[in-house]
């Protein structure tokens, strides 16, 4: 929790947050609640597929969500959702980001303070869509930026690698989603409640 609200309440500037995967719904939740206080939203997975929907892009048989998206989403009005500039699609489904998006996104993570990452960037089920989410863990373990990954996915990559360097790692990747998106966390009010009975 030290961590988490370390990255919340007193993130260092530039602030990143990549997002990828599924529990679309819930990254969406992210974007908007963090919207002003990070500088850039890298975005891969479903939540790619769903804001290029929402903007007309065709996306095939991809993952993605019919959804009103917010004001902040929709129009993005600093510019600061980064889409992927190209993907990499098989049987009419787009299951990782390219090279050229690997590359811009390891650009903006080179310069970031504070990252945040919750879910991968393609099909990591598949070796061949890897490479996106591989490219990201090299480049934040080369930035000099303190980072906070959640996620069984997205820590699955990073055991692959056998790197930790500077990286603060959460196993609860829906707990971490629901904390991040400013939802009530139950179990944590509990041990407040307890924790200040005992103090009295």
């Amino acid at each position: 929790m030290n961590n988490l609200e370390k990255v919340l309440k007193q993130p260092k500037k530039p602030f990143v947050v990549i997002l990828g995967g599924a529990k679309i719904g819930d990254k969406i939740g992210i974007v908007k609640n963090l919207y002003n206080k990070a500088d850039k939203f890298l975005i891969g997975g479903g939540i790619a597929n769903t804001i290029f929907v929402s903007k007309g892009t065709p996306v095939g048989n991809s993952l993605a969500k019919k959804v009103k998206l917010d004001t902040e989403i929709a129009d993005d009005p600093q510019k600061k959702i980064v889409l992927p500039a190209d993907v990499e699609i098989e049987n009419e489904k787009i299951l990782d980001i390219g090279l050229k998006t690997i590359e811009i996104y390891s650009g903006i993570i080179k310069k970031a303070k504070t990252i945040i990452w919750n879910g991968p960037m393609g099909y990591i089920e598949e070796r061949k869509f890897r490479k996106g989410s591989e490219g990201i863990l090299k480049a934040i373990i080369s930035s000099k930026a303190f980072s906070v990954i959640g996620g069984g996915e997205t820590i699955s990559i990073i055991k692959k690698s056998k790197i930790k360097n500077q990286i603060f790692i959460s196993t609860g990747g829906g707990a971490m989603l629901d904390y991040f998106s400013g939802k009530k966390m139950p179990g944590l009010e509990a041990l407040q409640k307890n924790k200040l009975k005992i103090n009295e």
